[in-house]
C-alpha cells in the first residue's frame, strides 16, 4: 500500500501489562498491528520495576542511537518512542516528571507529565533550557491542553508545532457501576505515595462529623512505595481510630480491580503533580463520582467544579464526602455523566484515530 505507514516502537509492551506506561504502550501497539495501513515492529524495553529507571534510560539511548545510526532508515521512517528516558533523568530534574519521546528523522519530542516547582523558581533559566532542548525538534506532542498553552505562551514554542493528544481507555459492556447499600465507599487507586495525595486523603475522614464516618468506607489500593511515608500514615490511621473505615487491598489488576471499582461511589486522587493517569480514567469508566486536584490533565477531564480540591485542603475534602455521604444520588448522577463524557472524549478508539492520523501527516511529509 502507497501510504502505508513504516512504524517502530520502541516500548516496554507486553500480553499481560500493569500499570501506566506499559498499558497505555501495548494497547497502541495492539491497535496499530491490527491497522493494515500501519506496518509496525517492536523493540521491547523492559519496564522500570524489572530493569531499574537508570538501566533502562540508558538502554533506551543506545538503541536510539543504532537507529540513527543504521543508514537503512529512511527519513519518512517513525519511531515511537515511551521511555522514562527523560527530562527528570537527563536535565537532572529541572523541569518535567517525565518525558516520552515520538522520534523520526524529523523529530517528535512527546511530554506527559506536570511542570515541577523549579519553573516558578528559575523562570528564565527553565525557558533557556527548554529553547535550547527544543531547538531542532519540528513537533511537541504533550497529552493534555494546559501544556499546550504553557509550551506555546510561557517557552515561546510555535502553535503549529505543538500537538495534544490526550490519554485513553478503552470500553467495554459491563462498565456498569453496581454499588449498593447505605455506605458511601470512596476509592483510591494508585501508587501510595505522598505526590499522590494519599496523606490528605486519609487525614480528611477524621474531620467527617461522626455519624458520617459510621456511613463511609475508604478503600486504598495501590503498593507503598516510601516505607517512612507509610509508616507516618499508619500512625495517623491509629491516632485517630480510623481502622475501621479505612481498609487497604493492595495492588488490584484483572477482575479483582474491576470488581472493587464497579463496587464503589467516589473516586478521590488529589495528586500534587500529575501527568493523565490511567487511574481517573478507569474511575470514570466505571461511573465514579471523581472528586481531583487540577494537577496534569484532571481538572481538563473533571466535570464538575465541586469536585476540584487542593491537594492540600483536607477539610475541604471532607466537606465534599459529607455532601456525597448525605446526597448518594447526586454521586450516581455525576459518575454516570463522568462516564459519558470520558466514552465520548477518551475512548481508545477515538484516542488511536489521534494517533494514526500524526503518524500518517509524517510518514507523508504533511508536518
Amino acid at each position: 500500500m502507497k501510504d502505508k505507514v513504516d512504524l517502530t516502537f520502541i516500548a516496554p509492551v507486553s500480553k499481560n501489562p500493569k500499570a501506566g506506561q506499559e498499558v497505555f504502550a501495548s494497547k497502541l501497539y495492539q491497535k496499530c498491528n491490527h491497522d493494515r495501513r500501519i506496518a509496525v515492529n517492536v523493540i521491547n524495553v523492559p519496564n522500570q520495576k524489572e530493569y531499574g529507571h537508570a538501566r533502562r534510560i540508558l538502554y533506551t539511548l543506545w538503541v536510539l542511537y543504532k537507529i540513527f545510526k543504521d543508514r537503512s532508515y529512511s527519513s519518512r521512517q517513525v519511531i515511537h518512542i515511551f521511555t522514562p528516558c527523560n527530562l527528570k533523568g537527563l536535565l537532572e530534574k529541572i523541569v518535567f516528571d517525565r518525558c516520552a519521546s515520538i522520534l523520526g528523522f524529523r523529530t517528535i519530542m512527546n511530554f506527559r507529565n506536570d511542570i515541577s516547582k523549579a519553573y516558578k523558581k528559575w523562570p528564565s533559566y527553565i525557558k533557556l533550557v527548554l529553547r535550547v532542548t527544543f531547538k531542532n525538534l519540528d513537533i511537541l506532542l504533550v497529552q493534555y491542553n494546559g501544556l499546550k498553552t504553557f509550551l506555546i505562551d510561557e517557552i515561546g514554542c510555535n502553535s503549529r508545532q505543538v500537538f495534544s493528544i490526550p490519554n485513553g481507555i478503552e470500553f467495554a459492556e459491563d462498565n456498569q457501576n453496581i454499588s449498593s447499600g447505605s455506605k458511601l465507599r470512596i476509592l483510591f487507586l494508585g501508587d501510595l505515595i505522598y505526590r499522590k495525595g494519599l496523606d490528605t486523603v486519609i487525614k480528611s475522614i477524621r474531620y467527617l462529623p461522626n455519624d458520617t464516618k459510621q456511613r463511609v468506607r475508604l478503600v486504598i489500593a495501590g503498593e507503598w512505595k516510601d516505607i517512612s511515608f507509610k509508616e507516618k500514615m499508619l500512625r495517623e490511621i491509629v491516632k485517630h481510630r480510623l481502622e475501621d473505615v479505612i481498609s487497604f487491598v493492595g495492588y488490584i489488576s484483572g477482575e479483582n480491580k474491576k470488581n472493587i471499582l464497579r463496587s464503589c461511589d467516589l473516586f478521590v486522587l488529589l495528586s500534587r503533580s500529575e501527568g493523565f493517569p490511567n487511574a481517573l480514567l478507569e474511575a470514570a469508566k466505571y461511573e465514579l463520582c471523581c472528586i481531583t486536584s487540577t494537577a496534569g490533565a484532571m481538572g481538563e477531564v473533571a466535570i464538575c467544579d465541586r469536585n476540584i480540591v487542593s491537594p492540600n485542603d483536607e477539610r475541604g475534602l471532607s466537606d465534599i464526602i459529607t455532601f456525597y455521604a448525605e446526597n448518594k444520588g447526586a454521586a450516581k448522577k455525576c459518575g454516570r455523566e463522568m462516564a459519558t463524557v470520558v466514552e465520548q472524549k477518551y475512548s481508545f478508539d477515538r484516542v488511536f484515530q489521534m494517533f494514526k492520523d500524526l503518524y500518517q501527516k509524517i510518514s507523508s511529509g504533511k508536518i
